[in-house]
């Protein structure tokens, strides 16, 4: 989970803390080692308002027990190490929050206004009556997708490496054109802008983009030593290749579709790579590119 999404206040007494690293989970399910606040320090007792409604649902505290309802999943039951709760230990809540997309379930994470997939699109939706053809040689603007060297157990979302599925621009604009029908309310495929207010939020892009980076150990070992992924956020970038007439830069690169042309047959896209960090470049309309929805969020 991305630190924003981790409780830092309760109504206005600021979590005054200890600093402690301890077993966090990232967006795919495996440890990883951050540092957060762990312990509380506040004046009394707290209620269902002085609980941040970004953060969770809603709270209730009875004598020594908190509980908190998150806006998904199960509610989370603290016990007071002493007496009532008011100023003991307790952890810093992550709450994660999914969006279920055809059967499959994905991690999100809110980073600035907006709530980002943090696990790439595996989605193959109907286009034109049709579902869209995958791991086929398409005409020229007609939506299509590829998993990885047409692996599906491999490199879809349940794989090994759970990449997700490729998708040319024209499949990325007719999911958008069509999210009224095809995704849940307020998703969208990024625009360019969506992209740039991301890297602005994270301090600018180059080699700050390695901090929505997927840790070298994530997932695999096998991610190069030189990806240098700091996976500050939860967004968990890996590096899933591209297809353009072949795949290619697996393990060394990760791209993702802005919704944004730039001249007749060519697409703005979020590059991220082993050597630079991230940043916006342009690209041929028909390469296969991973997609992550993203919606407003305040």
């Amino acid at each position: 989970m991305a630190k924003k999404d981790f409780i830092t206040s309760i109504g206005n007494t600021p979590i005054a803390a200890r600093q402690a690293t301890y077993a966090e989970k990232d967006a795919y399910g495996n440890d990883i080692e951050s540092t957060y606040a762990t312990k509380t320090e506040l004046s009394g007792k707290a209620d269902a308002s002085d609980i941040p409604s970004t953060y969770v649902e809603s709270a209730s505290v009875s004598g020594s027990t908190l509980t908190l309802t998150p806006n998904s999943g199960n509610a989370v039951t603290f016990t007071a190490n002493t007496g009532s709760w008011a100023s003991d230990d307790f952890p810093v809540i992550p709450v994660s929050v999914t969006v279920t997309i055809d059967g499959q379930e994905y991690d999100t994470v809110k980073i600035g206004s907006r709530r980002w997939m943090a696990m790439n699109l595996d989605y193959r939706f109907e286009a034109g009556g049709a579902l869209i053809p995958v791991g086929e040689t398409v005409v020229t603007d007609t939506p299509a997708a590829w998993y990885y060297d047409n692996e599906k157990s491999t490199y879809g979302i349940d794989g090994e490496y759970k990449c997700g599925l490729l998708y040319n621009w024209a499949a990325a604009k007719y999911l958008d054109d069509n999210q009224a029908t095809l995704l849940p309310a307020g998703w969208r495929v990024p625009s360019e802008n969506d992209w740039r207010a991301l890297f602005t939020e994270i301090g600018g892009s180059g080699p700050n983009g390695n901090k929505l980076k997927a840790l070298d150990n994530s997932i695999t070992s096998s991610w190069p030593s030189g990806w240098n992924g700091t996976d500050d956020y939860g967004f968990g970038v890996i590096p899933h290749g591209f297809y353009s007439d072949a795949f290619q830069s697996f393990g060394t690169e990760g791209d993702f579709w802005s919704i944004t042309p730039s001249g007749a047959g060519y697409a703005m896209y979020a590059a991220f790579d082993d050597d630079y960090g991230a940043g916006l470049d342009y690209e041929s309309t028909n390469h296969g590119f991973a997609i992550r929805l993203v919606k407003d969020e305040l």
